[in-house]
């Protein structure tokens, strides 16, 4: 069994000069090489503070969480508190986020967010139930994918003067996907 891992990398995607930055910094729990070519990765955010409307909580795959701004195969759906769900992505493999898709919806409930790999593919859902998925965009080509993703939780508070607190459902793992919930 693969063991979880924290990569910190403070303040993910900011602001600078009136233009979006991708910085990609941020704070994750995650497992190494644990999502193959036909898996799913999902996590219920249960809160998230509000330290800036483009806050971002939810689930990420990425050929190595642990090397921001250098690995490709990478993607999140995240919540934001008041924006909707995104779906991002890393169109072109240079290891940073260029490329979303957000589904407007309210934020201020429990949503369930998943990506789904199918090959070099990926595709993201948001549920209000954990039963029922809605899917955001239609699938993305990722550049830069390995047999074996990282996968995990990612937060962000979007504001290099604020910590992000966030609340995810607590890991157990299934054929198909893995599901993050915190050890009892």
């Amino acid at each position: 069994m693969t063991a979880w891992r924290y990569a910190d990398c403070p303040a993910y995607w900011r602001r600078r000069s009136g233009s979006t930055q991708h910085d990609d910094a941020y704070a994750a729990i995650y497992k190494a090489a644990s999502l193959g070519s036909t898996n799913s990765v999902s996590a219920k955010v249960v809160t998230q503070a509000d330290t800036n409307s483009w806050a971002k909580s939810g689930v990420a795959i990425r050929a190595s969480l642990a090397q921001p701004g250098s690995a490709g195969g990478y993607a999140v759906v995240v919540v934001t508190p008041s924006n909707g769900v995104g779906f991002e992505w890393d169109s072109n493999g240079d290891g940073y986020i260029d490329s979303s898709t957000v589904a407007s919806i309210a934020t201020n409930q429990a949503i369930w967010v998943k990506l789904t790999r199918n090959g070099g593919q990926v595709s993201a859902f948001y549920s209000l139930d954990g039963t029922t998925y809605a899917q955001i965009g239609t699938a993305q080509t990722l550049t830069g994918t390995t047999t074996q993703e990282d996968a995990g939780i990612i937060s962000t508070s979007h504001d290099a003067s604020s910590l992000a607190a966030n609340t995810h459902s607590a890991p157990w793992q299934s054929d198909n996907a893995l599901r993050f919930r915190w050890p009892a």
